[in-house]
């Protein structure tokens, strides 16, 4: 249901598109609410409400409010997906983590909206700054696109954990900036606290999560989903480096002639970090 509203919310009346607003927002405290309920919860009238689960596709507001039901079910804590393979080559265990991977990749390359993708890629490059933010098994991830992100340009911090220095570097966010929050299964703590962080500070967030009811999903203000499934409790990546990969050449497309000066700084160091530094990049 909520990826219904995500989807036709574009489409809605602005009555209807205030109650599917209010819907996101609260959707984890509405699972047996009532019509009457809602529309003064919502500052909507009825006639509205059941004409918003109409246009979402359901016969009657009851019907929008069991898959609202399903949807809140299915957030509750649960065991991690699990992923069975399909490959002939059933011995090999590289066969079967590339299907797997290969799956998850396919699957979030679907998911994937270009409207949203360009409005996250020009946030991130137009921002006064950015935050990046992933803990715990997470944290990769956010220092991949930090390192890239710092290279293309100024202003981006990395934060792992809600201390008292990285709770100030956050509040000193100028006004406009944006953040990138990571939080997969099995959800850092400090990741959601970061969020809330961000989202009391006005900071448009662009999360990237698992599912559309993840724990930071009422938070974002662009959320791209990249569903996970599992051979053991080791974490697949490849479908969100990818995603990450994909953002971070947005911004290089966008800002390569404002950051030129940037990449060439950035070339001139590498002759002194690594022993081939004489590779070009394409350009």
């Amino acid at each position: 249901m909520l990826a219904a509203i995500r989807g036709k919310r574009a489409a809605l009346s602005p009555r209807q598109a205030a109650v599917a607003d209010y819907i996101l927002k609260n959707y984890q405290n509405m699972a047996y609410v009532t019509l009457a309920q809602l529309a003064k919860e919502a500052g909507s009238g009825h006639g509205t409400i059941v004409r918003l689960a109409e246009s979402l596709g359901y016969p009657s507001f009851s019907a929008m409010q069991a898959a609202l039901r399903a949807e809140i079910e299915r957030a509750k804590p649960q065991r991690l997906a699990g992923f069975s393979p399909r490959s002939k080559h059933g011995t090999r265990v590289y066969d079967t983590v590339f299907e797997l991977e290969d799956a998850i990749m396919r699957e979030a390359h679907a998911m994937i909206d270009a409207e949203e993708f360009e409005l996250a890629a020009a946030l991130l490059a137009e921002a006064p700054s950015v935050v990046v933010a992933a803990s715990g098994s997470n944290a990769f991830l956010g220092d991949y696109a930090a390192y890239f992100l710092s290279v293309l340009r100024g202003g981006v911090i990395n934060v792992k954990v809600p201390d008292m220095a990285e709770i100030e570097n956050i509040c000193d966010r100028p006004a406009g900036s944006a953040a990138l929050v990571f939080s997969l299964p099995r959800y850092p703590r400090a990741a959601q606290e970061i969020t809330e962080l961000l989202h009391s500070r006005g900071i448009k967030i662009i999360g990237i999560s698992d599912a559309l009811n993840s724990p930071i999903a009422d938070r974002c203000d662009i959320l791209f989903v990249v569903p996970q499934r599992y051979l053991s409790f080791i974490d697949p990546c490849a479908a969100v480096m990818s995603l990450v990969h994909s953002l971070l050449y947005g911004v290089y497309l966008k800002t390569r002639e404002s950051g030129r000066a940037r990449l060439d700084i950035f070339d001139r160091s590498l002759k002194n970090l690594f022993v081939r530094a004489d590779v070009s990049a394409p350009d």
